[in-house]
């Protein structure tokens, strides 16, 4: 089961968000643990049937230093091998990839600062999560893993 603390879902063709965003609640709500099979896949010309879905919770720390806690998460429960995985991201990591390519059975959950296509999006007026450095800037962040047994 998978779970990620994420407030929206971005639409996206061939992987790259579309400009549509969407309360999760309007979707399938990647908040209450799933089966990776009950989520939406996409079939990539060449690759086959894979999931590749964009979550966000920019909103959520809003005005936080980047290093602080309060970014985006998830966890992975796996009953059958009695453990649980959870990730923890800093207040930057506002986006998350879920991936699971049609080549294997893994996942990837891949915590972002920003969504793709950043600089487009945020043109059109979106939150993105874009970071913009001043020269001689500094950016901190930190993502958690832990793992325990059921």
């Amino acid at each position: 089961l998978v779970s990620v603390s994420a407030e929206r879902h971005w639409e996206q063709k061939m992987a790259l968000p579309t400009g549509v965003v969407k309360p999760v609640a309007e979707s399938i709500d990647p908040r209450r643990p799933r089966t990776i099979g009950s989520l939406p896949s996409e079939h990539y010309p060449g690759m086959g049937m894979m999931h590749n879905l964009l979550y966000s919770a920019f909103g959520r720390a809003r005005g936080l230093p980047s290093d602080a806690d309060g970014g985006i998460g998830c966890t992975i429960r796996d009953a059958a091998q009695s453990v649980e995985v959870r990730m923890e991201c800093s207040a930057s990591f506002g986006a998350l990839v879920l991936f699971t390519p049609p080549w294997n059975s893994s996942l990837s959950l891949e915590p972002h600062t920003c969504v793709p296509d950043a600089f487009n999006l945020a043109n059109q007026g979106l939150e993105t999560g874009m970071v913009v450095l001043s020269p001689g800037g500094t950016w901190r962040g930190w993502v958690r893993m832990s793992a325990r047994e059921l």
